[in-house]
This record gives structure tokens, C-alpha cells and sequence, in this order.
């Protein structure tokens, strides 16, 4: 259909050459056909015959998007707005242009515009939301997500199969204000309106990979829903193979659980395709370097356990006892840990490392899970965690904390601390006031 439209417009400019609209036309067929280069000739063509056709001069911005300009975009798209000052459209997509180019301060005066001249704009305030989160405001991103999407509540049938092209344009944006919510949430580290967000978003858009995504690295903090999390990884990856965020979250997941063969091919991929993004700060070479080298052990981690063979030193006993972590083994993990520690006793001294901590999650989970003298290991655990606690205050280095509060680890010993037998309760309701006038103030 584009290139019929191409050719017809070609023959009406054989006898028009001065036809603004008939290059116009040429143009958003190219851009449909994804020649932007050839589209940006076009639209060149129509503002030269008529310099005021501010709607050529967008589409044009549109076409430098698709090329991954985003200087000449916001140049475009400023030259639209000159020719014509109250371009609502044009407004709102410099915003979002300048989004992408991490210029919130100026996203932010294109969109306060938009909204001065189109107050109920859900695209507006969609994209004010998200340039306030950039600038570390998120609970007034979540006050513009949440404007957008009571803007769009209604407009949108629940079957997708039900919705025209406007109401389609309409989910897409109701979902991305859902899955902006939720990144807004998770920076003001609040997991549960996070999560219910991005749910509304899958549920509006069963497709969308970040959503998916998002919701799955939301659940993996959490700690208890792996299943669910690398459901939605692989729905992620499934939707967008490349997603590099995606794939390095899948092998985390796997490997935190000691499938590491598993997840080597995925934060392999994730870290090729990432490391070459702009932007990229995730540490995937360290997390492909850390599988590669824990696969090496768990081919002796038999032997290692059973006492056939011997850990080089003490940082590898570390590694078996992580590796045993994984694979839910508790109390063998936790016998590697305390003889970690015990014989090196710098290691427990690594707070950015946390052998301590990892410690008494280990050893807590042990009591949990049936180890014949459970109350000595839960005895070792608020040892250790005492021991911690007390270093990173000496330290300054508390903003750790507020994780201590949630790690699904701590569940028997935090959440049930009333099934306890008496003489440990007292002791562990202490840890947990004190961990909480620890925690450094919002």
C-alpha cells in the first residue's frame, strides 16, 4: 500500500513539483516502509515549498527517532513548536524526545507547555511523570502517572481483541503509565504498590516485555516467588529476544539457585548485548565472571563436601558454601561458612561483600529447615548480625539495612519470632528494634 502511495504521489508531483502535500504523503510512506532517510528528503521537500508546515517538520523529527538522532529529534521538533506555537502533539513529543535524551529540566518545560494548552493530555502527563523520576522526584512522577491513568480508565475494553487503533494507542499508553508507576514505586523502595503496578500493566498489555520484566525482577527482591519471576523473564525474552535486562535477570535468578549451567548462556548473551548500550551500568562482566568461576567448583563440590578434597583457601570455601546456598543445601552451607569465617577472620570484616550476613541467612535457614541443633545455629545467626550490624554503624554503612527488614531469609526468625522457644525471643525482637532505629530516616 506505501509504495503505491509513493508512486501515485511521484506522478502528481510530476505535474505539481511545488505540491508541499504530495511530498508530505511520499514521506510518511517512506517512514512506514522504515526508509527514514528517504522520509526526511520528503518532508524536507514539502517545508521548503511551504516553510510554516509545522506538521512536516514533526514527522520529520519522527523519522531522525527512527534513525536514533535525538539531536536533530529535539531540533525538529523545536523548529515545529516555532512555526507553530500551540502544536499540542509536537509539544508533548519534544518532552518525550528530551526524555530519551536524559534532559528532564528541559522535558519538563516542553511538557508543562503541552499541558497549558491540553490540561487532560494522559501522553503529557505520562511523560512529565517520567522526566520528574529522573530528576529524583518520584512521588511527583507518581502523582502525574497516576493523572494519566485515571485520564485513560474507561477508554480501554479489557479484551484486546475489542480495541479500535485509538483504543490501542490508548492501552499502550495506560500500560506504560502502569509500568512507570511501578518503576516509581521501586525507587521509593516499595515493593507492593511496585508490583500491583506492573501487574495492571500486563494485565492492559499481556505483551509488554518491560512490564513483564520489571515485575519479575520485583518479585526475585521479594524473594518468594522465583516460579513467577522466571515466568515472566522468559515472557520478557520471549517478546523481546534481546532484552538484555531480561536475559541477565533470568541468569541471576538461575544462579542465585544454583543453576548455573543454566544461567551462564543467559548473562552471557545479556552481557554482550548490554555492554554495548549506552547507558549500560549493570556489572555483567562480574556476574558472567562469577558463574564461569563457581561452575569450575561445583565440579568439585562433591568431592569438597564429603572432605575428598580441599577448598584452596578460605575465599573458596566461600564460593562452595555459596554454591551450597543455591542448591538449598542450608546446613552445609552454613558448616562452609562458620569454618569461613572462623579460620579468616578478615572476611567477616567485607560489609560490601557481606560474608557475615550471607552467614546468617545461611545458617538461619538451616534452623528453619530441620538441622538437628537448630537453636545453636539461630544462636550463631544473631551473632553474627549483631557483629554486623554494630561494624556498619561504626562504618556509616546502614542504608543496607532496610533489606534486613525484608529478606525472606530472616522469615522464622523476624516474621514467626512469637514461635520461638522463649529464652530466643527476647534476644531477636532486640536485633529487630535495633536494626530499626538503625535504618537512616526517608
Amino acid at each position: 500500500m506505501h509504495r503505491e502511495a509513493i508512486a501515485s504521489f511521484a506522478e502528481a508531483l510530476k505535474v505539481d513539483p511545488q505540491c508541499a502535500n504530495s511530498h508530505y504523503e511520499i514521506g510518511v510512506s517512506r517512514l512506514a516502509l522504515r526508509d527514514p532517510d528517504g522520509a526526511i528528503a520528503a518532508f524536507d521537500a514539502a517545508v521548503a515549498v511551504r516553510p510554516e508546515f509545522a506538521e512536516a517538520i514533526r514527522m520529520k523529527a519522527r523519522a531522525y527517532k527512527a534513525k536514533g538522532d535525538h539531536a536533530r529529534e529535539i531540533e525538529a521538533y523545536e523548529a515545529a513548536v516555532q512555526v507553530r506555537a500551540d502544536y499540542v502533539e509536537a509539544w508533548t513529543e519534544l518532552g518525550r524526545a528530551n526524555n530519551d535524551a536524559r534532559r528532564s529540566d528541559a522535558a519538563i518545560t516542553a511538557l508543562t507547555r503541552a499541558l497549558d494548552l491540553q490540561p487532560d493530555l494522559p501522553e503529557a502527563h505520562l511523560n512529565l511523570g517520567i522526566a520528574f523520576c529522573d530528576k529524583d522526584d518520584p512521588d511527583r512522577g507518581i502523582a502525574e502517572f497516576r493523572t494519566a491513568i485515571e485520564l485513560l480508565q474507561g477508554k480501554v475494553p479489557a479484551v484486546a481483541e475489542q480495541r479500535d487503533e485509538r483504543q490501542r494507542h490508548d492501552a499502550s499508553t495506560l500500560a506504560l503509565a502502569y509500568n512507570s508507576l511501578g518503576y516509581a514505586y521501586d525507587d521509593k523502595k516499595e515493593s507492593a504498590p511496585a508490583i500491583a503496578a506492573y501487574r495492571d500493566a500486563i494485565r492492559i498489555d499481556p505483551r509488554s516485555a518491560p512490564a513483564h520484566c520489571n515485575l519479575a525482577m520485583a518479585l526475585d527482591d521479594d524473594g518468594k516467588h522465583d516460579e513467577e519471576s522466571e515466568q515472566h523473564y522468559r515472557v520478557a525474552i520471549e517478546v523481546e529476544p534481546d532484552m538484555a535486562t531480561a536475559l541477565c535477570g533470568l541468569g541471576r535468578l538461575y544462579q542465585a539457585r544454583g543453576r548455573l549451567r543454566e544461567a551462564l548462556p543467559y548473562l552471557k548473551k545479556g552481557h554482550e548485548i548490554g555492554s554495548k548500550t549506552p547507558g549500560w551500568q549493570a556489572r555483567s562482566a562480574e556476574w558472567v565472571a562469577t558463574c564461569e568461576k563457581r561452575l569450575a567448583f561445583e565440579d568439585r563440590l562433591e568431592d569438597v563436601v564429603k572432605g575428598a578434597a580441599a577448598p584452596g583457601n578460605e575465599g573458596e570455601r566461600l564460593e562452595y558454601a555459596l554454591i551450597l546456598y543455591g542448591k538449598q543445601r542450608f546446613l552445609e552451607a552454613a558448616r562452609f561458612f562458620e569454618k569461613a569465617l572462623a579460620n579468616d577472620a578478615s572476611l567477616a570484616d567485607d560489609l560490601a561483600r557481606a560474608h557475615r550476613y550471607n552467614a546468617a541467612c545461611t545458617a538461619v535457614l538451616a534452623a528453619a529447615n530441620g538441622a538437628p541443633d537448630a537453636a545453636a545455629w539461630r544462636g550463631r545467626a544473631l551473632q553474627w548480625l549483631r557483629a554486623d550490624l554494630a561494624a556498619r554503624q561504626a562504618a556509616g554503612k546502614v542504608d543496607s539495612l532496610a533489606r534486613w527488614k525484608e529478606d525472606a531469609d530472616f522469615k522464622s526468625v523476624r516474621d514467626e519470632v512469637a514461635a520461638l522457644p522463649a529464652g530466643e525471643r527476647t534476644a531477636w525482637k532486640k536485633l529487630w528494634v535495633d536494626v530499626e532505629k538503625a535504618i537512616p530516616p526517608k
